[in-house]
């Protein structure tokens, strides 16, 4: 009768290299966990000496920039709101429940980041980002991370605005008074994996340039995704859409495009004629896995993209410079493909693109045969 044997004691002879990994990985995750936490709990101690310093150095030299951001301050020190030279402004990831109203007074503010502090959603104080819309040259505003139930209408009245930033919120929809912002270029809406759809006031705005909606909850695009007519850049990571309508095609200014994790079983077709498309990411990158898996392992959950094959088209996309395909599960022919040279990200540096070179030798040779 064969003896049971408690998983820890197993012999040396069941263990493997991957064994092995695993357990050092768990327990320098484990330590990494103990020492974030500590370094955690002293860097939270509110720093309102440190803001105070930074201010101080601000007048000295007329500063036109004053970061902020990470001095857990529940309240703005006054004497901040004397600085009329500012035009950059960072006071995110800090514990302030409410908009300082004082804020107003820097009427020079072209950026600001308000970012990371949802302590205004829990403190029932939303009412008082009433006082944005006093901040009329701003350029640059991010209010990501502050947990948001819907935009505030004092963002609709910023007319210069050309960067939205409202990635992790709880956002349902977007109301067609965004189409006000006729200067925006840039909107972050990543995160809100409420919106399901996409909004069609996003439709309406002709100086929109670069687009995330990674997890967003997308299940399928419209038809009249076209009318994006300026759209360069365009990230769905993290979704469902498993196809792509024809109208896609049309998007003639495209140049990056990122379906990684989507579900796909192939290279939606549309993808073929966009004909000034100069990076593709269609893998199954682990940066965009919320609590993912260590940098090694592979991904192995929903919505992974399945692609086997790159089909001829591709090579004969002449635009095209770089292709992501990390995790995919290629066919024997093409593995060998696989450029050897790492391509930069903002996150990892990582040798899974395709060599596009030997790609369009691959499809030559096949022709041959």
């Amino acid at each position: 009768m064969n003896q049971f044997i408690p998983t820890p004691f197993l012999p040396a002879s069941h263990f493997n290299k991957r064994h092995i990994f695993s357990f050092l990985a768990t327990l320098f995750c484990l330590l990494g966990c103990f020492v974030n936490s500590s370094l955690l709990l002293y860097a939270q101690n509110p720093r309102p000496e440190e803001a105070r310093k930074r201010i101080a150095a601000a007048r000295k030299t007329n500063a036109t920039a004053l970061d902020l951001g990470y001095c857990y301050l529940e309240k703005l020190p006054p004497e901040l709101f004397t600085l009329k030279n500012l035009r950059s402004l960072d006071i995110g990831a800090n514990w302030l429940s409410e908009f300082p109203p004082e804020i107003e007074k820097l009427t020079n503010l072209k950026r600001l980041s308000f970012a990371e502090n949802s302590r205004i959603f829990y403190a029932d104080s939303l009412s008082s980002l009433e006082t944005l819309k006093k901040l009329e040259h701003l350029e640059y505003l991010d209010l990501s991370g502050c947990c948001l139930p819907e935009v505030p209408d004092s963002v609709y009245e910023l007319s210069k605005l050309k960067t939205l930033n409202l990635n992790r919120n709880f956002l349902k929809q977007i109301p067609n008074d965004l189409s006000n912002l006729k200067n925006l270029v840039k909107l972050e809406l990543s995160g809100n994996s409420k919106l399901k759809q996409l909004p069609n006031v996003l439709l309406k705005l002709k100086s929109l340039k670069h687009l995330n909606l990674d997890r967003t909850g997308l299940k399928e695009l419209p038809e009249n995704i076209s009318e994006l007519q300026n759209i360069e850049e365009l990230s769905l990571n993290y979704n469902q859409l498993k196809t792509l309508p024809d109208s896609f095609a049309e998007l003639h200014n495209l140049k990056t495009l990122q379906l990684e994790i989507n579900g796909l079983s192939e290279i939606p077709s549309p993808i073929f004629k966009l004909k000034n498309l100069e990076k593709l990411s269609i893998g199954n990158m682990p940066q965009f896995i919320p609590n993912g898996p260590l940098r090694d392992e592979p991904y192995d959950g929903p919505g992974k993209n399945t692609i086997s094959s790159i089909p001829k088209e591709v090579s004969l996309m002449s635009s095209l410079k770089l292709l992501a395909i990390e995790d995919l599960p290629l066919i024997e022919a093409q593995k060998n493909l696989i450029a050897r040279e790492y391509r930069a990200d903002n996150f990892f540096q990582q040798p899974y693109c395709i060599d596009l070179k030997k790609l369009q030798a691959y499809w030559n040779d096949q022709q041959k045969k």
